[in-house]
């Protein structure tokens, strides 16, 4: 049940992040909503899903933070797939609903395979929340941010609109 996600993973960060982060004046002020409901998945956002990517960054430098939130939440929310997501953020989906999951419904909607698709991701590393495609059997192209991805994306586009020769 999503409620139940969405209250036993409060809970989870009201011990982790305002008990602990709070008390060390870690946590910056708040910048919009931390807690989204993606559809897919429910993702808590330490800074917000919009903030700079610098301050995201500097936030949590070794990923100790990221990880004691993980666990704490992997803990309370055994049923379900608890990881590291972006630099900040902690993502809460049922098990076996994760990007993999979306390359194998994608190849059975367009009628490809998994090899003929491209995944572009700025986590590509065995332990971040892109990698999943390349394990299904996507390819996966590394990305630093979402301005990396609109410059891949326009060069891909200028090639098509370029006439054979």
């Amino acid at each position: 049940d999503i409620f139940l996600v969405f209250r036993t993973l409060l809970n989870c960060l009201k011990c982790i992040i305002y008990k602990d982060c709070y008390r060390r004046g870690d946590l910056p002020p708040r910048r919009e909503p931390r807690i989204e409901n993606r559809g897919s998945q429910i993702t808590f956002s330490a800074l917000g899903q919009f903030a700079p990517v610098a301050a995201k960054q500097a936030w949590d430098r070794d990923n100790t933070k990221k990880q004691a939130l993980v666990e704490a939440v992997k803990a309370d929310l055994p049923h379900m797939r608890v990881r590291a997501g972006g630099y900040t953020s902690v993502d809460v989906s049922e098990c076996g609903i994760d990007k993999a999951y979306a390359v194998r419904k994608l190849t059975q909607t367009l009628g490809i395979r998994a090899d003929e698709m491209v995944f572009v991701g700025d986590r590509m590393t065995p332990t971040g929340n892109d990698y999943p495609a390349v394990e299904a059997g996507a390819i996966g192209v590394r990305v630093e941010n979402p301005q990396d991805t609109v410059q891949l994306l326009d060069a891909l586009l200028a090639r098509f609109d370029t006439p054979a020769r």
